[in-house]
């Protein structure tokens, strides 16, 4: 248990440091600590209250719905000691789940708000600047990606502009997993048609799904992927 626990927490460290670079997903404690800054002057009595506030919304939303779609929560939830498939320690937090730790942490002598779980939780950043601008809170820049500072490889390089395919012996080990669930995004939404804007919808999930697992790809390469398995899911329908 305990080399569980040490090697989850060395995942969560990997993904939270790929993220200060990506910024797919927003940790709900930088969101409140930029709420509290953004709001308030100098004052620590200040910031302390508007903190609170910004949790307090933070909570009421999650208890709402507001981080669902389809049915399904947007909220990544990471914890040492959970893990929704055995490999990596992460899972959706549901708004009934929510609710379970919301009514244990309103039993005295703990606090009116599980902050252990708040603290936990991040957002992906569309929705994360939905949420800020639609409670008034302004957007920062500080969310925004950085330039990645490792260079491109030139295969992916060249794949931005012409894309080829790769040989399945030069695959990594982890996109026939990707292309699994990918597949199964396309059962459920449909194939994109030209304009209509899924294949970016897909690309970005494809995307999101990787940094979740631990793993990582230029746009240009996932975009490559992203094309051949709407190509091979056409082919599979039509035959």
């Amino acid at each position: 248990m305990w080399r569980r626990q040490k090697w989850r927490r060395e995942w969560i460290t990997r993904f939270a440091e790929r993220q200060r670079i990506a910024k797919r997903w927003i940790a709900l404690i930088d969101l409140v600590d930029w709420c509290a800054q953004s709001t308030t002057a100098a004052s620590d009595d200040d910031e302390m209250k508007a903190r609170e506030v910004a949790y307090r919304r933070l909570a009421e939303s999650m208890r709402r719905g507001e981080f669902e779609h389809d049915g399904r929560s947007k909220l990544l939830y990471l914890d040492t000691l959970i893990t929704s498939d055995g490999a990596a320690p992460c899972c959706r937090l549901t708004r009934e789940q929510f609710e379970i730790a919301f009514d244990l942490a309103a039993t005295p002598p703990a606090p009116s708000l599980p902050l252990t779980v708040l603290n936990c939780c991040w957002l992906p950043r569309e929705l994360a600047r939905r949420w800020l601008e639609s409670h008034g809170y302004r957007w920062s820049p500080h969310f925004e990606p950085t330039r990645e500072t490792r260079s491109v490889r030139a295969d992916e390089f060249a794949g931005a502009k012409k894309p080829r395919p790769v040989p399945p012996s030069r695959e990594k080990p982890f996109w026939p997993a990707a292309r699994a669930a990918a597949i199964e995004w396309l059962t459920e939404n449909g194939c994109p048609a030209p304009g209509d804007g899924n294949q970016a919808d897909l690309e970005r999930w494809v995307a999101e799904w990787l940094e979740v697992h631990g793993h990582g790809a230029s746009e240009p390469t996932v975009r490559r992927h992203v094309s051949r398995w709407i190509q091979e899911r056409r082919a599979e329908l039509n035959s």
